[in-house]
C-alpha cells in the first residue's frame, strides 16, 4: 500500500466544510486481499488499538468498525479509521473520513479531518506504518507512537493565516463565490463594476489579478486559495467578489466558510480536473455545487437555466435562487417565473429583469459587458449572472443604469 500523494484542502470543500487531509492512495496487492483474508490482521489491529470499538462505521453501532474488519474491508477504509482514531488519543478528535475508490483498480481517496496539517499528516504517516506492521505481523509500538503524536499536537497549533475566512467574519463582508469551467471572469467583471456604481467599496480575486476598489494591487491570477483570503482580509472592503475555479476547490479548498451569493456558469468537461479523479459530469457536479452550499439562508444562488447540471442545483440551496438565460423562454426560467421567482434573461438585445410576471428591461447587453485586457467582452451568460449577481446583492435599478452609455 502507497500513499502517492497528500494534499491539505484548507476550507470548504467537495467533501465537508472544515479543513481536510486528502491522500491518494495505490493498495497495490492488497487490493485482492480484503481484511479478512489477511491472517491474524483484525486481531493485531483490535489488539493495538481497541478504542477502534467506539468507531461506529456505516454499520451504525458501536463495534461497527470492527465487524467491518472482521468480515472484510479493504485497507484504504482501514488507513481513514486509524487515522482519525490516532488524533483522537492525541486530543485532536476530527469524527469526519471518507475513503472513495476510484476507477483505477486499487486507487482511493482517503480523507480525514485536519485540525492541524503537521499532526494530520503524522498521524496519517504513523496509521500507514501501523496497518503495515500489522499485515506483516511486525512488532509496532503503539504507546510510543501516540507519545510521539501527542508531543507534535502539544507544540503545533493552527495558523491563523492557515484557517478560512469564518463564517461569522462573511453574514458582516457579503462575499459573492463564482465558479464554473469558464465565464467566471466576465462575471466578476460585471459585478465588480456595479457594485462600485453604488459607492460601495469592493475587492476582487480573479483571473485579472487582485483589485481593491479599482486599484490593482497585483496582475498576476488570484485564483488560489491565498489570494481568496488575501482579498478578504483587506480593510474596509463592504463586497468582496472570489473567481474559483473547479480545479482550486479540488487541490486547495475554498477560503471562506460561507457566502452571501454563489454563482455557477458551465460545467464543461475540464481536463485540468482528471488528474485530480474529476472526471465525468457527476464529480464535476460535486465540485460546482460547493458555491451553493455555501450560500446562507438570507443570499442566493444565480445559475445558469441553460446548463442542466447547473440548473438542477437550485434544488441544493438554503437561499434564494436566481436563473439566467439567453433563452428568455427556457423551460427552466418559464417554471421559475410560474412560481413568483426572479430571473435575469436576454430579450433581443435587451437585459431584463424578472420577478414572476414582472418584466424590467434596463438595457442593451452590450452596454453591460466589460472587456477584459485582452479586449475580448463578457458572454452574454456570464453577463446575465453578473447582473443577476448585482440584482441579488440588493443593487437597485436605478444602479444598472448608471453604467449605461449616456
Amino acid at each position: 500500500m502507497d500513499i502517492l500523494r497528500t494534499m491539505v484542502l484548507r476550507g470548504p470543500s467537495i467533501w465537508t466544510y472544515k479543513p481536510v487531509l486528502e491522500a491518494w492512495v495505490d493498495l497495490g496487492i492488497l487490493e485482492d486481499f480484503p481484511s479478512n483474508k489477511l491472517p491474524g490482521f483484525p486481531e493485531r489491529l483490535e489488539a493495538w488499538l481497541p478504542t477502534l470499538i467506539e468507531h461506529r462505521c456505516t454499520i451504525g453501532e458501536r463495534g461497527g468498525f470492527l465487524k467491518r474488519v472482521h468480515d472484510g474491508t479493504w485497507c484504504g477504509h482501514i488507513l481513514e479509521h486509524v487515522t482519525l482514531e490516532l488524533l483522537s488519543l492525541c486530543g485532536r478528535p476530527a469524527g469526519f473520513g471518507r475513503a472513495r475508490d476510484h476507477e483505477r483498480r486499487g486507487y482511493y481517496k482517503v480523507v480525514v479531518s485536519c485540525p492541524e496539517e503537521t499532526l494530520t499528516r503524522a498521524c496519517l504517516a504513523t496509521a500507514h506504518a501501523l496497518i503495515r506492521a500489522a499485515i506483516d505481523d511486525k512488532p509496532f509500538d503503539v504507546d510510543a507512537r501516540v507519545a510521539e503524536l501527542r508531543t507534535i499536537a502539544a507544540t503545533h497549533a493552527p495558523r491563523p493565516d492557515e484557517l478560512p475566512f469564518d463564517k461569522e467574519s462573511a453574514e458582516k463582508l457579503p462575499i459573492t463565490f463564482v465558479t464554473g469551467t469558464s465565464g467566471r471572469v466576465e462575471v466578476v467583471r460585471v459585478l465588480e463594476r456595479l457594485l462600485q456604481a453604488e459607492g460601495r467599496r469592493v475587492g476582487s480575486a480573479s483571473a485579472d489579478g487582485l483589485r481593491v476598489n479599482g486599484e490593482t494591487l497585483r496582475e498576476d491570477p488570484a485564483t488560489s486559495w491565498k489570494a481568496a483570503r488575501e482579498l478578504l482580509f483587506q480593510s474596509g472592503l463592504e463586497a468582496a467578489v472570489c473567481d474559483v475555479p473547479p480545479l482550486t476547490i479540488v487541490s486547495e479548498g475554498i477560503a471562506f466558510e460561507r457566502c452571501r451569493v454563489g454563482v455557477v456558469t458551465h460545467l464543461e468537461e475540464a481536463p485540468e480536473l482528471v488528474p485530480y479523479f474529476i472526471a465525468d459530469a457527476e464529480q464535476r457536479f460535486k465540485v460546482g455545487r460547493c458555491a451553493v452550499d455555501l450560500v446562507v439562508p438570507e443570499g442566493a444562488a444565480v445559475l445558469n437555466a441553460g446548463d442542466s447540471q447547473v440548473a438542477d442545483m437550485a434544488r441544493l440551496c438554503d437561499g434564494e435562487v436566481l436563473f439566467c438565460s439567453t433563452d428568455p423562454d427556457h423551460p427552466v426560467v418559464t417554471a421559475h417565473r410560474a412560481a413568483g421567482k426572479r430571473a435575469v434573461i436576454q430579450r433581443g438585445e435587451q437585459v431584463v429583469l424578472v420577478s414572476g410576471d414582472a418584466e424590467q428591461p434596463i438595457g442593451s447587453l452590450s452596454a453591460f459587458q466589460v472587456p477584459g485586457g485582452d479586449g475580448v467582452p463578457s458572454d452574454a451568460v456570464s453577463t446575465l449572472a453578473g447582473v443577476a449577481a448585482a440584482w441579488a446583492q440588493g443593487v437597485a435599478v436605478d444602479t444598472f443604469c448608471k453604467v449605461l452609455p449616456s
